[in-house]
This record gives C-alpha cells, sequence and structure tokens, in this order.
C-alpha cells in the first residue's frame, strides 16, 4: 500500500499532484484542500479547523484532528510527545492505515530566506509572506517527532522527495530522500521547468545535538 504525504513547503509547486491518485492514497495538511482535496485532511490549528469544518469540507473527504474538534471530524490518536504538527500527524496516520511506502512531498523543513516558506502565508489563518520562518525550536520537534516515528514503524519505508535541495538530519535506515528526478521515474508528475529555492539556512543543532546536514548546493 502506498500513501503520498503532502506538506505545504514551496516544494511542493514542483509537482502535478492532481495526478496522484491515481497511484495511491493521499493525505494531505490544512489549507491544501483549497487546490487539491485529499483522500485524508489533517489539521490541528483551532483557526483552520473552523475554516475547514465552515466550507464542509468534511461532507467531501475525510477530515482528521488529534483532538475532538467537530462530530463530523475524527480523532487520530497519537500518544507521541509533545503537540504534533499536521504534516508528521498526517505521515503516523498513514502510517495507522497500513501503507508501508510513504512518500512525503512538500516537506522542506526550511526556507531559502528568512520568511515563511509555506505555499499559503499571506493568506488567512496563516502567517504574512514576509513573516518569520519557523523558528529553530519548531525545526527542532519536527525532526524530533519524525524520528520517533520511523522508530516506532520501522517496517514503513518512508521517501522525502526533495524538492529543495536540501538533506534533513534524519539517519534512520527506513527514512531515505530521492531526487525528484529519480522519483518521477516511478511518479510521473515532477515539473522540471520549476526550479529549487537554494536553502540559505545557518547551521543550527538537531535534537540529537549534532548540525544539520547542509544542502549539497549551499555555501559553506
Amino acid at each position: 500500500m502506498t500513501a503520498f504525504v503532502l506538506g505545504n513547503g514551496q516544494s511542493r509547486l514542483r509537482f502535478n499532484i492532481n495526478n496522484l491518485k491515481s497511484y495511491g492514497t493521499t493525505f494531505g495538511c490544512n489549507a491544501i484542500y483549497r487546490d487539491f482535496m485529499p483522500d485524508y485532511l489533517i489539521a490541528v490549528d483551532p483557526e483552520m479547523l473552523d475554516e475547514i469544518i465552515r466550507h464542509r469540507v468534511h461532507h467531501q473527504t475525510n477530515v482528521l484532528a488529534n483532538y475532538s474538534a467537530h462530530t463530523k471530524i475524527s480523532t487520530i490518536e497519537t500518544n507521541m510527545p509533545g503537540i504534533m504538527d499536521s504534516g508528521n500527524l498526517a505521515t503516523l496516520h498513514a502510517c495507522q492505515l497500513g501503507h508501508k511506502v510513504i512518500y512525503m512531498i512538500g516537506f522542506d523543513y526550511v526556507s531559502n530566506t528568512k520568511y515563511s516558506n509555506n505555499v499559503y502565508a499571506g493568506t488567512p489563518n496563516y502567517k504574512s509572506k514576509t513573516g518569520p520562518h519557523v523558528l529553530t525550536v519548531t525545526e527542532q520537534s519536527w525532526y524530533y517527532r519524525t524520528i520517533i516515528m520511523l522508530l516506532r514503524y520501522p517496517d514503513v519505508r518512508f521517501i522525502r522527495v526533495n524538492g529543495n535541495d536540501y538533506v534533513p538530519p534524519i539517519d534512520e535506515k527506513n527514512f531515505v530522500n530521492v531526487e525528484p528526478e529519480e522519483f518521477n521515474k516511478e511518479i510521473p508528475i515532477f515539473l522540471p521547468e520549476v526550479k529549487p529555492s537554494q536553502v540559505t539556512e545557518t547551521v543550527q543543532l538537531n535534537p540529537r545535538g549534532f548540525p544539520y546536514k547542509r544542502s549539497r548546493n549551499e555555501q559553506i
């Protein structure tokens, strides 16, 4: 069983996600429903959930959260430390449903500028386009929760499609990064004319205390 978990990092725009349902089950986060209706839509922010309910998205697809937000919205049991972000929660739910191959698209982690890297920046329930990217502590929590999930599901293969030329500091054997061109050989949805951003983030420490791995295109 193959799943595609769609984050809202800018690199997602390098892919024609409209054709993904022909290849597996799709999981999306937050405002992605404005452009693409995934098989499962996951959100954790109360204001975003209010928008989703107001637009009656739960009548069009499966909407889930990590708490009882509405009688028509299912709750995902996480048993994970801290407050789950929507991307990791969507990936976790794909695991819970029994998917053994999970592609992660639009999981950028970093921004090529100091500003928000989200596709929906500047729209309702999001930061402005000139708002700051997430705090370092938030990035670290993303990695931390991902690593715990990888350890809990060692029989699941997690494949991050590297749309922004950045390699996250995750070393578990069941997590790999693939280039868009390689991914495109199996799932032909890559748009090569859309160029990646160049990662220029400074080195920080990951949850294990090691420096983040730099992009192959980043200047040291």
